[in-house]
């Protein structure tokens, strides 16, 4: 159990911008894109913001993408995911990404979460008991867990290839693809 987050990023896309002049010259007022987003968004389907989001983006010759930021669950250290592929591979580089004014951040749900409180999701956990002790757990689950114990009361990963390193705070570097 616990919650993801997204980095959804508008990209420009030079490839759409040329579909849109073509739109434009024939006098076809709908790209690809606009025409699917006005499908996903009459079928009742999907999410009508996100329709709408994807054909303002795609009028504007900018592409929204998606990254998995990580994933947020109690009593654990924040699963920050490590994409080598992005050059996405410190707290210092996602706080970068997720800095840019073209980067909008979503929970799994479709939410808007500001970075404020994505910065403090990632690096403002704790996890206390009743009595303000931090909270323990036997030995035995974590081992069970691959866990260890962490700052602030919480467990975190050990170090191994699906953990690739521990941050200097309150998240641990998740390799792979992971929910």
């Amino acid at each position: 159990m616990g919650t993801n987050y997204y980095a959804i990023l508008r990209e420009y896309d030079p490839e759409l911008t040329d579909l849109e002049r073509l739109a434009v010259e024939t006098g076809d007022s709908f790209t690809p894109r606009v025409a699917l987003a006005v499908q996903l968004l009459s079928s009742g389907q999907h999410d009508a913001t996100d329709a709408l989001t994807a054909a303002l983006y795609a009028l504007q010759g900018w592409a929204p993408r998606s990254l998995h930021i990580g994933k947020s669950s109690a009593g654990w250290c924040f699963s920050l995911c490590y994409n080598p592929e992005e050059d996405l591979t410190s707290w210092e580089k996602w706080l970068g990404l997720l800095s840019r004014e073209s980067t909008v951040i979503r929970d799994e749900y479709g939410d808007l979460v500001s970075l404020e409180v994505m910065i403090r999701i990632i690096t403002g956990r704790s996890w206390y008991q009743a009595d303000g002790s931090p909270s323990k757990q036997l030995e035995t689950w974590y081992v069970q867990n691959h866990a260890e114990p962490g700052p602030h009361g919480l467990s975190r990963h050990v170090v191994s290839p699906y953990c690739v390193a521990h941050g200097e705070g309150t998240w641990d570097m998740i390799s792979g693809v992971f929910s």
